[in-house]
């Protein structure tokens, strides 16, 4: 998703740096072709948004895959997404921003170090035990208009 506009920008990062970015497109593999894949970049783009279109965008199975793998991950995520997971380890950005993110990423390491720190631990709130309870959380809520809320669940924080 939004293939066709990262392409020309990673060209564009390559005219500007001297270690060259190569791509390796994940579409249209299987699941174990594409986590095959991942396991060898250093960089994971997931799906990006224009910064018109960002409405609606967050974090996909892709991106917390990557992150499982220790990758560095891009994706665009809108202020709806980030109000529930403000210290998601991802990097959000727009195919606007894209290229000076890149650079940003390969010219300042330390930024990488500090926003992947926590990433394990981050995914750890996405266990499936975890989402079911989140799950059954909605489910209540809806049936009977009691919300469950506790110290650990930031979920129902909107309502």
């Amino acid at each position: 998703k939004g293939t066709h506009y990262i392409l020309p920008i990673i060209e564009r990062v390559n005219n500007r740096v001297q270690k060259k970015i190569t791509t390796n497109l994940i579409m249209g593999k299987t699941n174990a072709e594409a986590l095959l894949e991942k396991e060898k970049c250093d960089i994971y783009i997931d799906c990006l948004s224009t910064a018109q279109d960002i409405g609606g965008a967050g974090v996909a199975q892709n991106s917390h895959e990557s992150l499982a793998l220790g990758k560095i991950t891009i994706c665009s995520m809108d202020n709806f997404y980030l109000s529930f997971y403000p210290d998601a380890p991802i990097f959000s950005s727009t195919i606007e921003d894209l290229e000076d993110l890149i650079l940003n990423i390969l010219n300042n390491p330390g930024i990488v170090k500090e926003k992947m720190k926590n990433s394990k631990s981050w995914l750890m709130q996405f266990s499936p035990n975890l989402m079911m309870k989140r799950y059954l959380q909605i489910y209540q809520y809806i049936i009977t208009g009691d919300q469950v809320v506790n110290s650990f669940d930031r979920f129902f924080k909107i309502f």
